[in-house]
């Protein structure tokens, strides 16, 4: 099983996949990549039902609780390096499914590397001499989101002796300048207590994984008004519809406006042997121009677009 895994992990790499699909129906196992292409299904009949058991257990999961969803981690030894993933299943009466995640942790990146766009890389450095405030990377899974917030933490580190802290669920860049606190519920360490707990160690920056619930955003809010800078990532495709879910999770209106200071949304494309990111990023001035034009619209969450979609930044 573990040359099995060796084999799906490599095939993986050579066709530039973030995720690994996996799906289990009657006696067949279903594997699809998630490419720069879309999810492309990989032909094979090589990888026996049983092989999902064998991720369950190098993951460290339950094996008693066949239903209960459940994540994990492994690491795979491929040629000089090991790669680490992250697996998470769950199990219904038709289908059992899981998810491979790639964690690229051996990629760090500065802010110049992102990007041949000048005015990108100035747009997005503008985000590092914040003092406090909130700034919300956005996008959809594997869209380059903490890789561009683990940049512009590296850019500050560069240029200011500042106490960073992160709370992450993986940790998919490994920052040794940086204490990173990974969630964990079997250790009592999820989004909500960690937040609450990292608050009391006097971070300079916060950097929050992603932001999920009604809780942690509230908390996100509360630790910026409170003097810190804290960046934070969130399931959206553009910067309007970032406001829409900030403030459908019970974000105040009045103080999300004053503690809001950047968004910027990303999005891969295809650029033949590569990927690139192309971003949508708005400065607290846009911000304020789209609370504004809400405020003067009719009642309602009628937001009038005024970011800017620029730059091609590789990755």
């Amino acid at each position: 099983m573990q040359e099995l895994c060796r084999l799906l992990l490599h095939c993986a790499l050579r066709r530039q996949a973030t995720d690994i699909h996996l799906e289990q129906k009657d006696n067949q196992l279903e594997i699809w990549l998630r490419t720069p292409n879309g999810l492309e299904k990989l032909e094979q009949d090589l990888f026996p039902t049983d092989f999902l058991e064998y991720l369950k257990f190098i993951s460290g999961m339950d094996l008693c609780s066949p239903y209960k969803p459940q994540s994990g981690e492994f690491s795979m030894p491929l040629e000089s390096t090991a790669l680490s993933c992250r697996f998470s299943m769950m199990m219904t009466e038709q289908v059992r499914t899981g998810v491979i995640r790639l964690l690229h942790s051996s990629n760090h990146f500065q802010l110049a590397d992102l990007s041949s766009s000048t005015t990108a890389i100035e747009r997005l450095r503008e985000f590092t001499s914040i003092e406090h405030g909130l700034v919300i990377s956005c996008g959809p899974t594997g869209s380059g989101k903490s890789t561009t917030v683990h940049a512009l933490l590296n850019e500050i580190l560069h240029e200011n002796n500042r106490k960073i802290v992160t709370l992450e669920d993986p940790i998919e860049i490994q920052e040794p300048d940086m204490i990173q606190i990974q969630v964990s519920e079997a250790r009592g360490i999820t989004y909500e207590t960690g937040i609450e707990e990292l608050m009391r160690h006097d971070p300079d920056i916060l950097f929050f994984g992603e932001c999920r619930s009604s809780y942690s955003a509230r908390m996100a809010l509360r630790a910026s008004l409170t003097g810190h800078y804290v960046l934070t990532t969130l399931h959206s495709g553009s910067g309007v519809e970032c406001l829409h879910r900030l403030l459908d999770l019970g974000i105040d209106r009045d103080e999300l406006r004053v503690v809001l200071k950047g968004i910027f949304v990303c999005r891969l494309v295809n650029a033949g042997d590569h990927k690139e990111a192309l971003y949508e990023i708005w400065n607290e001035k846009e911000i304020q121009a789209l609370f504004q034009n809400e405020l003067e619209a009719s009642p309602g969450l009628s937001f009038t677009a005024c970011g800017q979609e620029i730059g091609l930044a590789g990755y």
